[in-house]
């Protein structure tokens, strides 16, 4: 089974133009109850991500808040925009 960071993963890079610059990290502090699951895109890619009005961001955690029930983890999306070039 994929992790939900590897499934957030190819989630979003399927709704990108630039696939290989989606990095997830997953941030949790010890003994925390919920899971920071970080975005980063391409600075072109962060309106595709967040969605017209925030529908794809709502979507996602909606995707999270039933991964997260079915696994009994809790999961906040945070969407970041990353550096222009390099990386």
């Amino acid at each position: 089974m994929l992790s939900t960071k590897d499934l957030l993963q190819q989630i979003v890079q399927a709704m990108v133009d630039y696939p290989e610059r989606v990095e997830i990290a997953e941030i949790s502090s010890e003994g925390a109850e919920t899971k920071i699951l970080e975005v980063v895109t391409h600075p072109s890619d962060i309106g595709k991500v967040i969605g017209r009005q925030g529908s794809n961001a709502i979507a996602l955690r909606t995707i999270l808040k039933a991964i997260g029930g079915a696994r009994q983890e809790r999961y906040w999306l945070e969407i970041e925009e990353g550096r222009g070039h390099g990386h």
